[in-house]
């Protein structure tokens, strides 16, 4: 779909809805965490947002499989502790419950 979004308008544009839902579902997961205290100091909202935004953006999952060869699935034991660096009390069984 990446790729064909840079030949395709209409593929464009669900890609670029599809991102914006995605931006949007981490913002609202990142104000419930914020209210429950879990986003570390000193980050605030913000720059949590910006740094889970990033680190699950398909882009960044894509190359990070492909220099560690492995799969998507197995990059939650990369992500987790990255994640865990803004966000309090990341469990692999929140993380799913979250995302999925």
């Amino acid at each position: 779909m990446v790729s064909l979004s840079s030949v395709d308008p209409q593929a464009r544009q669900v890609l670029e809805a599809r991102e914006r839902l995605r931006q949007e579902s981490i913002c609202i997961v990142v104000r419930r965490l914020a209210a429950e205290g879990r986003i570390r100091q000193p980050c605030i909202v913000e720059q949590a947002m910006a740094v889970l935004i990033a680190l699950t953006s398909f882009q960044t999952c894509d190359q990070m499989a492909s220099l560690l060869e492995t799969d998507f699935l197995a990059l939650t034991e990369v992500l987790l502790p990255m994640i865990g660096a803004v966000v309090q009390d990341v469990a692999p069984k929140r993380v799913c419950v979250v995302l999925g």
